[in-house]
């Protein structure tokens, strides 16, 4: 190692001498560190450097090396201090297959340097390379390096959308699986959490780009999970919603539930898809998909795709009542109840979001009996002391109880269900909204005509009946009734290419 390093800083060494000492590290270069111990970074960087006298050909050994180094998280930082960044940007507009190595390079470093590199002027080279790359993996890394430096970085987001980035990446989109992957992982971070960014992609035409890149049978696994990623966060905007539905994302993305590389994809695409302000259109497109999203509820899905299947029932759910049918004749109820059961405390989303649809479809009296079996877990969560999944356990069951006799009665039979539900509706309960819906499910257990319900007192419960809450028993009671409310967008965190 330390012969080819000195070789390759030795400027009176022949160009096919100093390629070859580059080559020869580029080989041997198996530990990163090694090489910054050696001392072997700066040569290079020389090298590889505008003012340096080398060769395009050796110059490009430079860059190659460089490259395998920056993989490793330990050269990252010698690379930046030597100079690399500004060097590799100038080489990306050299005439030749070296400006992939460059962009490769430029992709591991984008992980700790991305300012550096926008500063340099890489967006830009980058984009250029993106488009008119010498070779398809000189586009790849291009785009990867796009997609690295937008990773929680609003400047550079609003940097490549100004240098016309987001045309370029969706032609990689379109172009070869080899491309697609890292042009749609940037596309995604582009847009996500950024109203001005997200739109900008969408009104590039991405909805038809993505949605055939999430179609297409002979794509990889990984590019068409990474369209469907894509998807979901252009699906936050809701000019986008109809426009992926009408080029064929519902059943794109229903398609995908099928494949376990994409499946949490796209069920977070098909939540953001159908949440929100009524789409008529886009809910119609999805509801033949209700089979196949209970079918994600199975015991060895991965919590985060039941979670996005869960909450998109819930938006076709509360359509109405039909809909709401197909849902229950789909097997939800049961696999809901397997949902809960799988859990434990702390719950996870999955559960959280079970506990809401089991609410939604309580909503409507002709599946109360069947969302009655969930009262025994429900009684359970109403010990969690996190605000929101007691929230929902208990407007779960205010929907159960509401005119259902034969649920009063058994909900009267759950050990310690009728004592728990008066501690918290006398106050016990960890937020005003938990205690509103503790007091409407007991309003609704006391409305029954049958009346027997043991009301226990002691132990110092106190149900004050104030703030219009009238809890007599007997007939005549209106059924205290808890809608469904929309949650909200969801979609994952920015990510990083390796």
């Amino acid at each position: 190692m330390r012969r080819h390093i000195s070789r390759l800083g030795d400027e009176d060494q022949p160009d096919d001498v100093r390629e070859a000492a580059a080559l020869a590290i580029l080989v041997l270069c198996e530990d990163a560190a090694d090489l910054v111990r050696e001392g072997g970074i700066e040569p290079l960087v020389a090298l590889l450097d505008q003012s340096s006298s080398a060769s395009d050909a050796a110059r490009g050994a430079a860059a190659m090396a460089l490259a395998r180094a920056a993989a490793k998280t330990a050269a990252r930082q010698a690379v930046a201090e030597a100079g690399g960044i500004e060097a590799l940007v100038a080489f990306l507009g050299a005439d030749s297959t070296g400006a992939g190595a460059a962009a490769e390079a430029l992709m591991y470093l984008a992980k700790d340097h991305k300012d550096a590199i926008a500063e340099a002027g890489g967006i830009e080279k980058l984009v250029g390379v993106a488009s008119d790359g010498a070779t398809t993996n000189a586009k790849r890394f291009a785009a990867g390096a796009l997609r690295n430096l937008t990773c929680h970085n609003a400047a550079n987001k609003a940097a490549i959308v100004s240098a016309g980035g987001v045309p370029v990446l969706l032609r990689l989109v379109a172009e070869t699986a080899e491309t697609a992957e890292e042009a749609a992982g940037a596309l995604a971070n582009i847009a996500r959490r950024d109203n001005a960014t997200r739109l900008a992609v969408a009104d590039a035409g991405a909805a038809r780009v993505l949605v055939s890149a999430a179609a297409s049978g002979a794509r990889t696994p990984a590019s068409r999970a990474m369209a469907a990623e894509t998807l979901a966060v252009i699906a936050c905007a809701e000019k986008s919603k109809t426009q992926i539905a009408l080029a064929g994302g519902a059943d794109a993305l229903l398609e995908l539930l099928a494949l376990d590389d994409a499946r949490t994809q796209a069920a977070t695409a098909l939540r953001n898809l159908t949440c929100g302000p009524r789409h008529p259109r886009v809910l119609g497109l999805v509801r033949p998909g209700i089979p196949a999203l209970v079918g994600v509820l199975a015991p060895d899905t991965e919590d985060c795709a039941k979670e996005a299947a869960i909450a998109t029932l819930i938006h076709l759910a509360i359509e109405d009542a039909a809909t709401a049918h197909l849902v229950v004749e789909a097997g939800a109820v049961a696999a809901l109840l397997r949902v809960l059961e799988e859990q434990h405390a702390p719950l996870n989303g999955a559960a959280v979001e079970a506990t809401a649809l089991l609410r939604t479809l309580a909503f409507y009296p002709e599946h109360r009996a069947s969302v009655g079996a969930a009262m025994p877990l429900l009684v359970g969560l109403a010990d969690e002391q996190r605000a929101r999944p007691l929230e929902l356990a208990l407007a779960a069951l205010a929907n159960i109880l509401a005119d259902h006799q034969p649920n009063q009665l058994r909900f009267q039979q759950i050990p310690g269900a009728v004592p728990l539900l008066l501690k918290l509706a006398g106050g016990a309960a960890a937020t005003p909204l938990a205690i509103q819906h503790a007091r409407g499910a007991l309003k609704n257990l006391l409305a029954s005509s049958f009346g027997g319900v043991d009301l226990p007192t002691g132990d110092g419960i106190d149900l004050p009946t104030g703030d219009g809450i009238d809890l007599p028993t007997g007939d005549g009671i209106d059924s205290h009734i808890i809608p469904s409310k929309l949650p909200e967008h969801w979609s994952y965190s920015s990510f990083t290419a390796s």
